[in-house]
């Protein structure tokens, strides 16, 4: 059995994987309603996407909602994944693939692909 040398508390309350799992997911509700547990990293890289969309539109400098922002990809040959998949990559990955990209309004987004205004350099 493992104890916490600091607390010695057992750090594995149960032999049976099931109950183990229980017992961690009932600890991490716990902690959550608590406010004690840390922030996951889902929640960072999502915090991230939503800092680098709340800025105005690159083309017509509107503010709008981050829901209502597309990040596009400068350069589309240096581009790779869609920043819509951030949860498949670590934090290091998602930084590199943001500096790439710039906020645009999703109007402004599909003119942009339709040619019909351009991206200022």
């Amino acid at each position: 059995m493992l104890y916490n040398s600091r607390t010695q508390q057992r750090l594995m309350p149960y032999k049976n994987p099931d109950k183990q799992r229980e017992f961690q997911a009932r600890w991490c509700r716990e902690k959550r309603k608590e406010g004690k547990l840390k922030t996951t990293t889902d929640d960072r890289k999502k915090a991230m996407v939503v800092a680098a969309k709340s800025v105005p539109c690159a083309i017509c400098h509107e503010t709008f909602p981050t829901c209502c922002i597309d990040m596009h990809h400068r350069n589309p040959e240096e581009k790779k994944y869609e920043i819509g998949d951030f949860k498949r990559w670590g934090i290091k990955y998602l930084e590199e693939e943001l500096e790439k990209c710039v906020a645009l309004c999703a109007c402004c987004h599909r003119k942009l692909h339709e040619g019909l205004v351009e991206l200022a350099v």
